[in-house]
């Protein structure tokens, strides 16, 4: 007696990505395709698929050959650089480093910006005291930097002098380093737009650091 789903027949060796399936209605087993367990991508767009039991590679429209980059595509049976996609893909980089060059100087700027206001006024009343001959009264904002400084009025003056001029300069450095994103818009290529886009980024750094 044979058990249900059961044969006595013997499955015969599947090969490579193959699978014995016994065939009830032929009475026989026959080798199907067996993909499963075989990460495959999509010719399409290189996405990863997953084939099941009787699918090939062919009927996912797919191959267990990874796509290089997204700049190829799937060309007479293989994956081939496709020279416009490239193109495209690499001005997109450069232009996002251009983007990332004005992204780190509007960071460091949003330092001074934010208390704009309060640098601008402690400035005007540190010249006005110094202009004085750092006589009379201390100025509202030169007094409010001295004592928590531990300084005099005229300590506080200077120094307050001296930052102002320091970020004002800061500032300048900063626009015209703002300004070589051009260069790397105009680079020859990605690496070289990618080595003027650290560079810059770099300077822009530790200008921040700085103030």
């Amino acid at each position: 007696l044979i058990p249900a789903h059961a044969t006595t027949q013997a499955p015969p060796q599947a090969g490579t990505h193959q699978a014995a399936v016994f065939d009830a209605a032929a009475n026989k087993w026959q080798l199907v395709p067996d993909w499963r367990g075989v990460q495959l991508y999509r010719t399409a767009d290189g996405s990863e698929v997953a084939a099941e039991l009787w699918q090939t590679p062919a009927d996912c429209a797919a191959t267990d050959k990874p796509r290089p980059s997204e700049a190829h595509v799937w060309k007479a049976g293989k994956w081939a650089l496709d020279a416009a996609k490239q193109a495209a893909l690499d001005a997109a980089q450069i232009a996002e480093l251009a983007k990332s060059i004005d992204s780190a100087v509007a960071a460091v700027y949003a330092q001074y910006t934010r208390f704009e206001v309060e640098y601008l006024e402690r400035e005007k009343q540190a010249l006005a005291y110094k202009a004085a001959g750092y006589t009379g009264e201390m100025p509202q904002q030169v007094a409010a930097f001295a004592t928590p400084a531990n300084k005099t009025g005229k300590q506080a003056a200077d120094i307050i002098i001296a930052q102002s001029e320091q970020l004002r300069g800061a500032l300048s450095q900063l626009g015209v380093l703002r300004m070589r994103k051009y260069e790397v818009l105009q680079a020859a290529d990605v690496d070289k737009a990618q080595s003027v886009a650290d560079e810059v980024l770099a300077a822009i750094a530790a200008i921040g650091q700085a103030l």
